[in-house]
């Protein structure tokens, strides 16, 4: 979002959107021609930590842990407003940049809302925290009354008024509980990709690391919501790329056992980035059938390797120097 001035997001999610709550009359008629306006509930687990809800009117932004309380009211002017092709995930958004008049309580200067259009309704909205043109933070947010709207209609029987009240739920399951898996991969089937997003956080927990692997890698494939497909691409990521991350054998078995949907998805708009680094990671671990079937993928990449990526020569040069630099 360059016009913005501030770097794109690393991962972005879109939130569920409704009519709002608690409102009067001329709040919920401006609500009808700013989507922007309404009560709006953290999507992420940071989000709720911080926030909680957040409350946006012609005027003032509040937020609330309970959406009963707000506290630190804080009246905004709109320094900038419109739509935008330059967010992170390449699609079109229409945002608003929000200047905090008085900022004592939210430790940031101004906010950006963004409304992606990719997913052809208003129902989902992220946010960036600025101070200057430094991005501070970023989250996600739905719109609480669509999403209570769809957790009583969730035909999954996971306790929880709210999508907030269900991860709380899945959370507090321990994780040697035998019907985990089962909780989680029902979650999963959920209508709406914003609370399938949240689920997908917590995938991790299901076993061992290779069982959250073939639920990702379905997930990147087949969801069909940009959203839970590009958090799922990010968590796979995470388990073989970040900072920290480990794997072991029957990480990579599991990822080479799914190499038909890692064919389909390197080439992906949204989400093959994050296949294509698992396999540089994991290349030289992979079977000698599997580096054979992945080397055309992996030659579209990079083209002048074409010829090369099955010569044993080339194969011995970059792995050895892959199994020094890991002794």
């Amino acid at each position: 979002m360059r016009q913005l001035g501030f770097r794109q997001l690393n991962t972005v999610v879109r939130v569920a959107i409704g009519l709002l709550l608690g409102s009067v009359a001329p709040f919920l008629a401006g609500a009808q021609d700013n989507p922007l306006y309404g009560i709006w509930e953290g999507g992420d687990n940071a989000t709720l930590a911080v926030y909680g809800s957040l409350k946006i009117t012609p005027t003032a932004i509040y937020r609330s842990k309970n959406r009963r309380d707000w506290t630190c009211e804080t009246p905004y002017t709109v320094l900038e407003s419109g739509m935008s092709s330059h967010w992170s995930t390449g699609g079109t958004v229409r945002y608003w940049k929000l200047l905090l008049e008085t900022p004592d309580c939210w430790q940031h200067r101004s906010m950006v809302f963004a409304i992606p259009t990719v997913v052809k309704t208003l129902d989902y909205i992220d946010y960036v925290e600025l101070e200057g043109d430094q991005r501070e933070g970023d989250g996600h947010l739905f719109r609480t009354q669509e999403a209570n709207r769809l957790a009583d209609s969730d035909p999954l029987n996971i306790p929880g008024t709210t999508f907030e009240d269900k991860m709380r739920f899945l959370s507090d399951v321990p994780n040697d509980d035998p019907n985990l898996k089962e909780l989680y991969q029902r979650a999963l089937e959920s209508p709406s990709p914003g609370f399938r997003s949240l689920v997908v956080q917590g995938i991790r927990r299901v076993g061992p690391q290779s069982a959250a692997i073939a639920i990702l890698m379905r997930l990147i494939a087949d969801d069909p919501a940009a959203v839970v497909r590009e958090k799922a691409g990010d968590e796979l990521n995470c388990m073989f790329v970040c900072g920290g991350a480990s794997h072991d054998s029957a990480d990579v078995s599991a990822f080479e056992a799914e190499m038909s949907l890692v064919i389909k998805t390197m080439t992906a708009p949204d989400v093959g980035h994050y296949v294509k680094e698992v396999t540089d990671v994991v290349w030289c671990e992979l079977s000698e059938s599997g580096r054979a079937r992945l080397a055309p993928a992996v030659a579209a990449f990079y083209p002048y390797r074409a010829d090369d990526l099955l010569r044993p020569e080339v194969y011995d040069a970059i792995c050895s120097k892959t199994e020094e630099s890991s002794e």
